[in-house]
């Protein structure tokens, strides 16, 4: 996302009690990056299929979600109103989320278009404002004044109010004004005394990110008024798909997956070979239930080894715990109507809890199934039950036997080159920071493209050592990347505290130029080993800190990266991955 980078490894702040409800339309899901390129993923589908219905309903509703999430996260921020590390990741998914269904809708429609400038602006300001929140929680984590970070928390609250109710008006399509309670704050904060110069200097910084924040209220405020005005109605109707253009993008995405060495071929034929050979299981046994066996090969086989052995284990542990259910119902009575209540109940918990949890799900599916073969058939209903777990741990056996055999893709053989570009990109980034720094430009396109870079890269390596951590072997040679992940999360995060003051106003120090590119080449050393698969020795030895005339905070934070960077350098003395 522009602006910020993931706090993987900790929190700004100590985790606090949960928030009040959220007010978003739906839930957001963390985001899942992968190092393939892929088609953006847009929840704007509905909108788009009904044209001239409501065609810019989802678009709004992504927005609105995006700066809602951003609001929670300035909550967090001011401490008392839930987990900063959670609102990140939600307020990062929520503007990714936005930013694919405008991307996926901008090709779709006249570049004049000016219902979509306005939205693109309110995911520009959603994002500022997470980033906002990301300075604001280490600025107010050096504040020891209670009288300072009391008038602090109450502009922050303020601020993150007047976010969540623009979200609301962009979602509801109604005109919507900043109320005074954020002016009136950030004056309080204004005129309350600091005790010692660094807690006025952090005063200083604080005013000036809110200060900049007050434009992108009036910003809001602006983009609102544009959604209730009668002009705006004839931009708000798309004009029709354009199909050929569309079935040509998806011929081409298809034809792009028709080779041996991309992941979801060689998934699609090691399931259409498993799923054969289930069938003719079935075929030769004569299985009372045999479909049941192919039928559990298509739900829980998976692409990767890691992902399928976890749907194997919800997928038997459900199946269990659904036998156990109707072995309790059919026992304890006889009566067809109690079966049918009984019935009716499970009918309503499985379509309830589908898109929730799929273990809950296959533990109200099963004894559903096995009731309604019981009214069928009085008197057999345990045979039914037996059956049920015969076919379905067979039909897990063959997936796992499957994924295990049957051209696996082992997550192992690619991690040292994932963390290897993610290693590298976060060097670029923070030459970038410091070179911004150094020249006192300010938080420059260059620096926001760098981050974006980072953060995929960072997102990237964490999915895959998720990922490994699901496979077989390889347990002594993981501590190096579990390292490794702790240790860009929090190098990131250093970066993105120093980012978030190239946008206050950071004045020039040049002496961070040097900093900057000594430390990218310590990085780019590691990343060369990791690479190439050898303990390569960075050049040189760590830079010498000097900044005398830097402010104190980001003396503590240049300090703080040259830490973070030689954690990172010390992952060379362990096994290497290979």
């Amino acid at each position: 996302m522009d602006g910020w980078a993931a706090q993987r490894s900790r929190s700004l702040t100590p985790p606090s009690r949960p928030g009040p409800p959220r007010t978003s339309p739906k839930r957001l899901p963390s985001p899942q990056p992968t190092g393939a390129a892929r088609i953006p993923r847009s929840r704007a589908a509905p909108s788009l299929a009904a044209w001239r219905l409501r065609p810019y309903l989802a678009l709004q509703r992504e927005t609105g979600a995006a700066l809602d999430a951003a609001a929670r996260m300035l909550a967090a921020v001011s401490g008392g109103h839930g987990d900063l590390r959670e609102q990140e990741r939600d307020a990062r998914a929520a503007v990714e989320n936005a930013r694919n269904a405008l991307d996926a809708t901008r090709s779709m429609v006249p570049a004049n278009n000016k219902t979509l400038v306005q939205l693109f602006v309110v995911v520009r300001i959603a994002s500022r404002l997470a980033v906002f929140a990301s300075g604001l929680a280490e600025i107010r984590s050096r504040l020891a004044d209670e009288k300072l970070s009391t008038a602090l928390d109450a502009t922050i609250n303020a601020l993150a109010r007047n976010a969540r109710e623009a979200g609301r008006a962009l979602i509801e399509s109604r005109a919507w004004h900043a109320d005074q309670d954020f002016d009136a704050a950030r004056n309080r904060l204004r005129e309350c005394a600091a005790s010692r110069t660094a807690a006025d200097q952090a005063r200083s910084a604080a005013l000036s990110v809110l200060g900049k924040s007050r434009l992108y209220v009036n910003e809001l405020a602006a983009v609102c008024e544009f959604f209730t005005s009668t002009r705006s109605r004839q931009d708000r109707w798309l004009p029709r798909l354009a199909l050929r253009e569309r079935l040509k993008e998806m011929a081409v995405a298809v034809g792009h997956q028709f080779r041996w060495r991309t992941t979801l071929f060689r998934h699609a034929l090691r399931l259409g070979v498993v799923t054969a050979l289930a069938t003719g299981i079935e075929l030769l046994w004569r299985f009372p239930h045999g479909m049941w066996l192919p039928m559990t090969v298509l739900v829980v086989m998976q692409p990767d080894f890691g992902a399928t052995r976890g749907r194997a284990l919800i997928r038997a542990a459900g199946t269990l715990a659904g036998v156990l259910v109707a072995a309790a119902i059919l026992s304890l009575t006889d009566d067809a109507v109690v079966w049918q209540i009984a019935l009716a109940i499970l009918v309503f918990l499985t379509a309830f809890s589908v898109r929730i949890s799929y273990g809950f799900f296959v533990a109200c599916l099963t004894p559903m199934i096995i009731i309604l073969l019981a009214l069928h058939a009085p008197g057999q209903g345990w045979h039914f039950a037996l059956q049920r777990i015969g076919e379905t741990l067979g039909g897990i056996a063959l997936a796992i036997a499957g994924a295990l055999v049957l051209w696996p893709d082992w997550i192992s053989h690619r991690l040292p080159a994932t963390f290897a570009r993610s290693v590298a990109a976060t060097g670029g980034y923070l030459q970038a920071v410091f070179d911004a720094a150094a020249e006192g430009t300010g938080l420059t396109p260059g620096v926001t493209a760098a981050q974006r870079d980072a953060q995929r890269a960072l997102g990237d390596s964490e999915l895959a050592f998720q990922t490994l951590l699901a496979e077989p072997g390889h347990r002594a040679q993981r501590p190096r990347f579990r390292h490794l992940e702790l240790q860009l999360g929090r190098l990131s995060r250093y970066l993105c505290a120093l980012a978030a003051r190239l946008d206050a106003g950071l004045q020039a120090l040049p002496d961070m130029a040097g900093l900057g590119a000594a430390e990218a080449r310590r990085l780019a050393a590691i990343a060369d080993g990791l690479g190439s698969g050898t303990d390569r020795q960075p050049p040189g030895t760590a830079p010498t800190i000097n900044l005398d005339t830097a402010p104190e905070d980001i003396h503590e934070l240049v300090v703080a990266v040259d830490d973070a960077v030689s954690e990172i350098l010390a992952t060379r003395n362990m096994p290497i991955l290979r």
